[in-house]
């Protein structure tokens, strides 16, 4: 079987992909991801066979003038203007995609929520879908979001019109996570155990299990993690924390930019999230759906930082509707806001009981290892 993946630019488009391609190549078969051509590298990185879709390339800056302008507007507006801008990307990068899908000849085609190209190629070659979804909506909701942007993508593509957008979902959607984190599940929808999108080392660095209990995680995941001035109002919130921190900050920023570290904070570049979840006592985060799902699943309680992006915004919702976690607005980020969530996630036992309800029933799901089989059955001859 040959797959091809699709994901826009970005760790949080990506990474949840990446367990999935590794067993399907594991398992035999041929995948190739299709990604803005500045994220190639990062593919690479990971082993993995890449290509570049030029027509979908952004500068950083770029995007995070995109981010900053979504960041300020109100809802409904900042999700109807995101959806938008991830539509016109993929019909940018249509045009490269149904070139590589000629020479790749792919049995199927896995895709990102929002990578569009992948849909419309899909729906142009008339090649089953399968769709990775995080905030899974009726076809008809995304439509309404969108205000007719999907109708004049599938126009522009030479496709026949879908009020209701319905072939959105695929012919199977994959939602990593449990059914009560997902205020809609497709009637096309199977469900499975989330995974950490990389293989850490064999064992956990020696100095964290020296670090003193409690332990909070601190994450801000890439595109905020450029920003020192956000780490250094984060920084002064973990401060007054009776805990140690372990703080990943990303491969682009100078620890020098980031002022005085606390005492209580190590700092790193990188670390694997997964030696720190698995013994920390609560998690900051983005609220990116990797930062959150991967803490749920260990039964770490959680405190929300969202940022101006909407999925951001929703995941944090969730989070506080199962009862795991606290979410902060913006107008609640000072340090003594940040400082008094934490405590009350270390302290109060319910954040960390619906934490770990949640995890016995992410437990409870089929193992990624099953997705495989699934992708199998919807390729085409």
């Amino acid at each position: 079987m040959r797959v091809l993946v699709v994901s826009n630019a970005g760790h949080g488009h990506l990474f949840p992909l990446i367990p999935i391609v590794r067993r399907l190549i594991a398992a035999g078969h041929e995948a190739v991801i299709a990604v803005p051509s500045e994220f190639v590298a990062t593919v690479q990185g990971l082993g993995l066979p890449a290509r570049g879709i030029a027509a979908q390339s952004r500068s950083e800056a770029e995007r995070e003038q995109q981010r900053r302008y979504l960041e300020q507007l109100p809802q409904p507006q900042r999700s109807a203007e995101g959806i938008g801008a991830f539509v016109a990307s993929g019909e940018a990068g249509l045009a490269e995609l149904d070139a590589l899908c000629a020479e790749l000849a792919p049995n199927v085609i896995l895709r990102e929520q929002m990578a569009h190209g992948g849909w419309l190629l899909g729906e142009r070659r008339q090649l089953p879908v399968v769709v990775f979804d995080s905030l899974p909506l009726p076809g008809e909701a995304w439509a309404t979001l969108a205000g007719g942007r999907f109708e004049e993508a599938r126009a522009k593509a030479g496709l026949a019109l879908e009020s209701s957008a319905r072939s959105l979902a695929g012919a199977l959607t994959l939602l990593s996570g449990p059914r009560a984190w997902f205020d809609y599940v497709a009637p096309n929808a199977m469900l499975f155990r989330p995974s950490d999108a990389i293989a850490p080392p064999e064992a956990a660095p020696a100095w964290l299990s020296a670090l003193p209990e409690p332990l909070v995680y601190a994450t801000l995941g890439a595109a905020l993690g450029r920003e020192p001035a956000r780490w250094r109002a984060l920084l002064a919130g973990l401060a007054r924390v009776d805990a140690s921190v372990v703080a990943t900050i990303g491969p682009e920023l100078e620890l020098t930019s980031l002022g005085a570290i606390p005492p209580n904070v190590r700092a790193l570049r990188f670390v694997p999230q997964q030696f720190v979840l698995e013994r920390c006592d609560a998690a900051l985060s983005h609220g990116g759906y990797g930062s959150l799902m991967g803490a749920l699943a260990r039964g770490v309680p959680q405190v929300a930082l969202p940022s101006g992006a909407a999925d951001e915004a929703q995941n944090a919702a969730r989070l506080v509707r199962l009862g795991a976690g606290i979410a902060l607005a913006p107008d609640e980020r000072a340090p003594e806001h940040i400082a008094a969530a934490l405590r009350r996630v270390l302290r109060e036992p319910g954040p960390r009981w619906a934490a770990q309800r949640v995890a016995r029933e992410i437990e409870a799901l089929p193992p990624i290892d099953e997705v495989v089989g699934w992708i199998e059955a919807m390729a085409a001859p």
